[in-house]
């Protein structure tokens, strides 16, 4: 039997309703991604997703050695993301977020990498994709992320362009970052933005109002939630707590 001929025309036709029927397809999942679920949870509901009291512990330790080996070389940094927003609405971390981000300039990065081994004396290991992964050496998880940033034109923002282009609402104009200051957070301090509101609200938005439970890192949580909001009341905002003191390990 022989095989039907097609004209150029047809082919042409063809492949051009495969490309459109693709770029819908490629719509219909986006959009069915970016759908936000409302919900309000009783304080039991939201303890679900509370991360566990070791794990909690072993964040803060992190930050705390994190902050004194950087502040010991005279790194600038800042906590970023959900750190800086468990920093503003929670005074520590936040119950349901279970990493750690900061950000260093880019003129400090050969500074880092001269100092990374002063996290593996005191029992962590470095991994290194254009982001800087602290974590236990005997585990993947929980994980502290160093971003590097950069002035580009009168922002400063992610310094590698899919970082850029992934988190575009992500950037500082110098009066909002600079000069540095103090947080509380938990039972330590750390360094963050001058005013971080309003990169909390181009980044967050209704971060004021609203939990959101999406992206879990950690395993054991409840399924079928992300992509929420929770809407917040007072209860949701008390921050993580240590299950024990933490210790001094920098020299």
């Amino acid at each position: 039997m022989k095989k039907p001929q097609f004209s150029f025309k047809q082919r042409l036709l063809g492949i051009l309703f495969i490309i459109t029927a693709s770029y819908f397809f490629y719509l219909y999942i986006n959009e069915s991604k970016s759908k936000w679920r409302y919900a309000e949870f009783t304080i039991e509901e939201f303890q679900k997703y509370y991360m566990k009291p070791e794990h909690a512990l072993t964040l803060y330790q992190m930050m705390k050695d994190t902050h004194e080996i950087l502040a010991k070389h005279n790194i600038n940094y800042w906590i970023d993301s959900g750190t800086l927003l468990g920093a503003v609405r929670h005074r520590g971390l936040i119950q349901y977020d279970d990493d750690l981000d900061i950000c260093i300039m880019h003129e400090d990065e050969l500074r880092l990498q001269d100092i990374l081994h002063e996290f593996a004396d005191i029992g962590y290991k470095i991994n290194h994709h254009f982001i800087y992964h602290i974590m236990p050496k005997d585990t993947e998880y929980p994980i502290l992320d160093i971003f590097i940033c950069r002035r580009i034109d009168n922002k400063i923002t992610y310094a590698h362009t899919a970082a850029r282009h992934k988190f575009p609402n992500y950037f500082f104009y110098e009066e909002e970052l600079f000069p540095l200051k103090m947080y509380d957070f938990g039972q330590i301090k750390v360094t963050g933005p001058n005013n971080p509101i309003p990169l909390l609200d181009r980044y967050y938005r209704d971060w004021d109002q609203y939990a959101v439970i999406w992206n879990q890192h950690a395993v054991g949580r409840p399924a079928g939630v992300e992509m929420t909001k929770v809407k917040l009341i007072k209860e949701f905002l008390v921050p993580a707590e240590p299950q024990e003191p933490l210790k001094n390990r920098v020299k």
